[in-house]
């Protein structure tokens, strides 16, 4: 297929890139295949890209392409990307300090959920996008950010008090400061980890409590919620193979909260998961890894296909989706928009997923935001 370079200045929302768009360092920022959006067009801006290229002809789906890009700019993300970007620098900051010195700004990162918190009060924005798109190579500080989002999301669902939020946040935040003291060529491995590999992993949760437990102004729950969350409901977890009840419940959400936010995100040795392989993940984990009360409290707001969602089917039509079931949370209701040839439909029609049985959502359509914005091992 013919492919054109162009400034960008002379890039308009819909064109697909033909090539990657690569930072000075060699890191993939935007992959070949993808419409562009303003988003898009105004961060690669900021980052001074002085040229793309792209598809000089229509590619196959052009309707849908433009259509996703028209949509792009109304669909708000929960926590402004701004303040996102500075969350991740500061995280990416914690754990330079921790690796050097094994110490921790618990005072600054109580400072950061205060931010992301307000963000949340003020935005009271869709669950739709409480899960951005976390590359591999800024996995660690993206992944600290959104498991933070994720459970003060759940602890304003829950009625949590502000002094809880603020504990729940920060245990998000910093649950995973341990691996700061774990090997740097273990977390950014493409392949399985060997036995002796795994050892070393599975020390995090302690090597981060311990860092934590010295500091002024740390309480036992946040401690308890950094030691414990890998543990599991039916005491196979790590390292002390709690139980049930055994478990504190903060530990719980940010378990919950880590597990879907791993499993959404690109890792260096996997793909990230469809929202569909996500939700089937956790739900055949409820009792095992999870208590079933908190997992359906947890896919009840966080649901796999909010409202907005734009997919397609495993048949091949793209639709937007209507309504979210929290008790069949990969059969939404949804608008189908395109058939299975790319051609938009006259007048879009219901499809219940529900009652559709033999169609589902295959895959989510959109635009992934441009890195640094938004892969965790362990």
């Amino acid at each position: 297929m013919a492919r054109k370079v162009l400034q960008l200045d002379q890039v308009a929302p819909g064109m697909v890139l033909a090539r990657p768009v690569l930072a000075p360092s060699g890191r993939t920022l935007l992959q070949a295949g993808l419409a562009l959006t303003d988003l898009h067009l105004h961060k690669l801006r900021q980052l001074e890209v002085p040229m793309v290229t792209v598809l000089a002809d229509d590619p196959p789906d052009s309707q849908v392409v433009r259509w996703l890009a028209s949509l792009s700019n109304r669909v708000p993300y929960v926590i402004d990307q701004q303040l996102r970007g500075q969350a991740m620098g500061f995280i990416d900051g914690v754990l330079r300090q921790a690796r050097l010195r094994g110490d921790v700004d618990v005072g600054a990162s109580r400072q950061v959920v205060d931010k992301l918190l307000e963000e949340l009060l003020a935005k009271e924005t869709a669950v739709s996008t409480l899960v951005d798109y976390n590359q591999a190579d800024t996995y660690l500080s993206a992944h600290s950010v959104s498991v933070s989002v994720i459970a003060l999301h759940l602890g304003l669902k829950k009625g949590s008090s502000r002094i809880e939020l603020r504990e729940l946040g920060l245990a998000g935040l910093l649950h995973d400061i341990g691996k700061a003291r774990v090997p740097a060529d273990l977390l950014s491995k493409p392949g399985p980890l060997t036995d002796e590999e795994w050892v070393l992993m599975r020390r995090h949760p302690e090597l981060g409590s311990q860092m934590l437990g010295c500091r002024p102004g740390v309480g036992e729950q946040l401690t308890a919620a950094l030691v414990q969350h890998h543990e599991r409901y039916d005491g196979l977890g790590y390292p002390h193979g709690l139980a049930g009840d055994q478990i504190h419940p903060m530990a719980e959400l940010i378990a919950l909260a880590d597990v879907f936010d791993a499993l959404s995100s690109e890792r260096f040795y996997r793909a990230k998961c469809e929202p569909y392989e996500v939700a089937e993940t956790m739900i055949a984990l409820s009792g095992e890894a999870f208590r079933p009360s908190l997992l359906r409290f947890f896919l009840a707001n966080v649901p796999a296909y909010p409202p907005g969602t734009v997919v397609r089917f495993n048949t091949g039509e793209v639709a937007m989706v209507k309504l979210a079931r929290p008790e069949m949370p990969t059969r939404p209701l949804c608008e189908m928009v395109f058939d299975a040839d790319g051609v938009r439909l006259d007048r879009p029609r219901l499809v219940d997923l529900a009652e559709q049985l033999a169609i589902f959502p295959a895959q989510v359509l959109g635009a992934e935001p441009i890195g640094p914005i938004a892969g965790h091992r362990g």
